[in-house]
């Protein structure tokens, strides 16, 4: 399968995507450099991308066949003027 792991952190569970044999896309924003590193390190072919509410996705070379999004926090803290999304921001 081809999968798209949005927020990906340090890039576990992509590269734990491509160890069973599956294509891993790794999402995440710039400003974390041992992310970007461990991610480096692992072999993960990530993609620097800062998600935003009702903004299309970078080019990523095709549909996914699985997309992911766990504990992510873009959405998640008020005091940063950010609400919750609902059905159409994930749209």
């Amino acid at each position: 399968l081809r999968v798209l792991d949005i927020g990906a952190g340090s890039g576990f569970f992509a590269r734990t995507c491509v160890h069973l044999g599956h294509a891993a896309v790794a999402l995440d924003r710039e400003g974390n450099d041992a992310f970007r590193d461990v991610c480096r390190w692992l072999g993960v072919d990530r993609r620097a991308h800062e998600i935003t509410a009702f903004a299309p996705l970078p080019p990523l070379g095709g549909r996914f066949d699985v997309v992911t999004a766990f504990l992510l926090n873009f959405d998640r803290f008020a005091e940063r003027g950010y609400a919750p999304w609902g059905v159409a921001e994930w749209r």
